[in-house]
């Protein structure tokens, strides 16, 4: 997504602004697909392909699976897309689908005390941004800086393109 939204911005591609279209729909769709407000699926699929899989959860739609346990990794990278969006892209109706997906992410991760909760009502492994949890680790391992950094840069995103104070605030 965010390479064809670079692509679009220096070529002025139609087919590039196609890409982004349709890259941003499937990303809005790993919000929807979960019915849980705010988090983002791994991924998505057919139902009846990895369902065995313990990751893998029921859609509320009868032909899809969701997967949880989404991590900081696709959290970051959903800001990085969106942000680009949001900052580079001349179409207003895209611009504006980026930030309501930033405040999405963010709105859910501020809500759940700097946690990506899942299905389970769990934080999961990995989508967890809270003090007390980046601060346990010992100070020289990279987690603890990659975590800190990453949820300062995602606050300053998503306050820079909604001017929600409760991103400041955060």
């Amino acid at each position: 997504l965010a390479g064809e939204t670079f692509r679009y911005v220096v070529t002025k591609s139609d087919e590039a602004l196609q890409n982004v279209r349709e890259s941003l729909d499937a990303m809005e769709r790993l919000y929807s697909i979960n019915g849980i407000p705010g988090f983002p699926s791994r991924s998505f699929e057919r139902r009846g392909y990895k369902y065995d899989d313990e990751a893998w959860r029921r859609a509320e739609d009868p032909e899809w699976d969701w997967k949880s346990t989404t991590s900081s990794d696709e959290a970051i990278g959903h800001i990085f897309a969106f942000g680009a969006i949001a900052e580079l892209v001349d179409v207003p109706e895209l611009r504006d689908k980026a930030v309501m997906l930033i405040d999405t992410l963010m709105s859910h991760v501020v809500k759940n005390n700097f946690y990506m909760i899942d299905w389970d009502g769990k934080p999961t492994r990995w989508g967890r941004w809270h003090p007390d949890y980046v601060n346990a680790r010992p100070v020289g391992v990279g987690d603890r800086k990659i975590n800190s950094s990453n949820i300062i840069s995602m606050l300053q995103t998503a306050f820079h393109f909604t001017k929600k104070e409760k991103y400041k605030e955060a």
